[in-house]
């Protein structure tokens, strides 16, 4: 093949994959047509039963609806839970002595690695959660 025929053969090949693309795009924007006529469905649908519902009925739903959480105050939950997951240990009966002492095991290895590594604030970390899981364990030796 000389560089013309090569050419050609490039250019027809383009033309045949933006005729691919140029389907797929035809075949994209009846989908999205499709998804937006299941919504004005949908929409039509809602519409027809707050119509069936009537007045009472309907004002009680807006009543629930206005009842429920908004941003704010999902937010505001949010940031008054605990940062550290690891601070929510549980204190079920499942949680059991060797549990416990399985879990401070754990955790000093994790605060002596983190000394080891020169991450003395991880180890710290790690160091009083495991006095934590102590407290919890003698707490529970006392109550037995």
């Amino acid at each position: 093949m000389n560089g013309a025929e090569e050419e050609e053969a490039r250019l027809f090949s383009l033309l045949a994959k933006m005729d691919d693309e140029e389907n797929e795009d035809e075949s994209l924007l009846k989908e999205i047509q499709g998804i937006q006529e299941n919504h004005q469905d949908e929409t039509q649908a809602v519409l027809a039963e707050i119509k069936r519902m009537g007045v009472a009925e309907v004002s009680d739903l807006e009543r629930t609806i206005l009842a429920l959480p908004d941003e704010d105050d999902l937010e505001a939950m949010v940031l008054a839970m605990s940062d550290d997951e690891d601070a929510l240990v549980s204190t079920s009966a499942e949680v059991t002595a060797e549990t416990l002492r399985q879990q401070i095991r754990e955790e000093k290895l994790e605060a002596l690695k983190h000394k080891r590594s020169g991450d003395m604030e991880k180890a710290r970390l790690h160091l009083r959660k495991s006095k934590e899981l102590q407290q919890q364990l003698d707490h529970m030796s006392r109550q037995s």
